[in-house]
């Protein structure tokens, strides 16, 4: 999730490059990204998301890194859309219920 570093947010993923790793969020594309912005999906701060979450942010930072949550830069800034918390989450119940039999 640092400068330097690739992101969960490649400019080549519109043209089918940058392919998601088995267990990994696929990236989104800047068209994908506008378009939801722009039907109304919010889009958080890491800080936010951890807040979310109850976690810090550099555990936001982690789970991005490792590809199970998704996050791009708008105007430099990290964010990452409140509908892929839900399903980070959504996926985190299922595993546990998967885990336990249920």
């Amino acid at each position: 999730m640092h400068d330097n570093e690739n992101s969960n947010f490649s400019p080549n993923s519109a043209k089918g490059h940058a392919a998601p790793l088995e267990g990994q969020a696929a990236p989104r594309t800047l068209a994908n990204v506008i378009s939801m912005l722009g039907s109304g999906q919010r889009a958080v701060s890491r800080q936010d998301a951890g807040r979310m979450l109850g976690v810090s942010w550099r555990t936001i930072e982690r789970l991005v890194d490792r590809g199970e949550l998704r996050a791009f830069k708008l105007l430099g800034q990290w964010r990452i859309l409140v509908s892929d918390i839900d399903a980070y989450v959504a996926a985190r119940i299922s595993e546990q219920k998967m885990k336990i039999g249920a």
